[in-house]
């Protein structure tokens, strides 16, 4: 929790060139023998522009608490972008909710570390996103995607591998994404499940109308 406060703080100040994610995993084979099988809580950031200007904003996060390792370094962007392939192998079972949020409240950050206390899934990742920046300040209007000004997004997205442990997972993931509701600011339409067509209108706001009228003049199939 004391790391989740200090990330906030720090999220909501950096530059538009950092992107910066607090992750709960399982720990992930790399790290020391002791921490295997248990959740652990990745600070993971992005520094798209110089490298050393990079090095000296992304340092705090390195200092975050007591850290098992704290890496900052230089590397080739499509690494970043593949770190996490491995947590998330083809082929297993899968669950995602997913919610944008008006904040990270103190109660908030308190339910996730509740829920993360008792991770289900072995390939499940609790992620908080950094929103705003270039993009929070286009127009909502502008496109088909209306939610400009949230400032992080929570996604629960569980995954394991017996297909005995659905009915555990999915309600582990229902009832943690219920808990978060309350704190909710709409929902991103690529993280939906097949399950929440009822959430389309928390995905487009305003804007749903106006998409409905465009699809049925252009694309009525």
């Amino acid at each position: 929790g004391d790391v989740l406060r200090r990330y906030r703080a720090y999220a909501e100040t950096a530059p538009d060139a950092i992107a910066c994610y607090a992750m709960v995993v399982n720990a992930p084979p790399d790290l020391p023998a002791q921490y295997q099988g248990r959740p652990v809580l990745a600070i993971v950031g992005c520094h798209a522009d110089d490298v050393e200007t990079g090095r000296t904003l992304l340092q705090p996060v390195a200092e975050f608490g007591r850290p098992i390792a704290a890496v900052v370094d230089a590397m080739p962007y499509t690494a970043l972008q593949t770190s996490f392939d491995a947590g998330n192998p083809t082929g297993q079972r899968y669950y995602w909710k997913s919610q944008h949020l008006t904040g990270l409240p103190d109660e908030l950050i308190d339910a996730v570390c509740r829920f993360a206390g008792d991770l289900h899934g072995e390939f499940t990742i609790i992620g908080i996103e950094p929103l705003g920046g270039a993009y929070g300040r286009v127009p909502p209007d502008a496109t088909a995607f209306p939610h400009r000004g949230v400032p992080f997004s929570l996604g629960i997205w569980t995954g394991w591998a017996a297909p005995a442990a659905d009915a555990e997972n999915v309600a582990w993931t229902r009832a943690f994404f219920a808990a978060v509701q309350p704190f909710g600011a709409g929902a991103y339409v690529n993280y939906l499940g097949d399950d929440e067509g009822d959430r389309v209108d928390e995905a487009y706001g305003a804007n749903l109308a106006r998409l409905v009228e465009i699809k049925r003049r252009w694309d009525p199939g």
